[in-house]
C-alpha cells in the first residue's frame, strides 16, 4: 500500500473499541502487528489486548508507523515504538534516533508522494504538554500551501 492510497482510506473501519478516546487513554505497554494491516496493543494493568485495523505505512523490529485515526491533515502518520516508553524524556537516545530517522523517511515520502509543502514532526511529553497516549510516539503531519498552519497555542 502506498502512502497516497493509505491516506485516502476511510477511518470508519476502526472497530473493537467503544470509542476512539478509549484507545487514546489506554496505557499501552507493547505494540505488535500480525504481519498485515492491524496492530495489537497490550495495556496494563488490565492485560487487555485490542486488535485494531490500521493503515500501516512502515514497520521494522522496533517501530511501527500508521495513519492517525484523527488526522490533522492528509497523510498524518504516527511513528510508534513497539517497546513501551512512557514519553520522549524516558526513551533511550538510540531509540529516539531510530524513531526520528523513520519520521524523516515518512516526511520525505509525504513531500514526494502527497505533494506536501512542509511537515510538522512533533512529540508531546507529559499530560501538560498535550500527551494523551502515555506511550512515546512521534506525529508526522504533512502541510500544504493554502491550508492554515497548525497552531501550538
Amino acid at each position: 500500500m502506498t502512502l497516497e492510497t493509505a491516506s485516502n482510506a476511510k477511518y470508519s473501519h476502526w472497530t473493537g473499541i467503544s470509542t476512539e478516546v478509549e484507545l487514546a487513554k489506554a496505557l499501552i505497554v507493547r505494540y505488535e502487528t500480525d504481519g498485515g494491516q492491524s496492530i495489537k496493543t497490550y495495556s496494563y494493568p488490565s492485560e487487555r489486548i485490542l486488535t485494531i485495523p490500521c493503515n500501516k505505512i512502515y514497520e521494522d523490529q522496533d517501530v511501527i508507523a500508521f495513519l492517525d485515526i484523527n488526522p490533522a491533515s492528509k497523510g498524518h502518520t504516527l511513528v510508534v515504538t513497539k517497546e513501551h516508553f512512557q514519553d520522549f524524556t524516558k526513551t533511550p537516545r538510540d531509540v529516539i534516533g531510530h524513531v526520528y530517522s523513520v519520521a524523516q523517511l515518512i516526511s520525505q515520502a509525504c513531500i514526494k508522494e502527497l505533494k506536501a509543502t512542509g511537515v510538522n514532526v512533533i512529540t508531546n511529553a507529559g499530560k501538560s504538554a498535550g500527551q494523551s497516549v502515555l506511550h512515546f510516539h512521534v506525529h508526522v503531519i504533512p502541510r500544504y500551501d493554502g491550508k492554515p498552519p497548525m497552531s501550538l497555542t
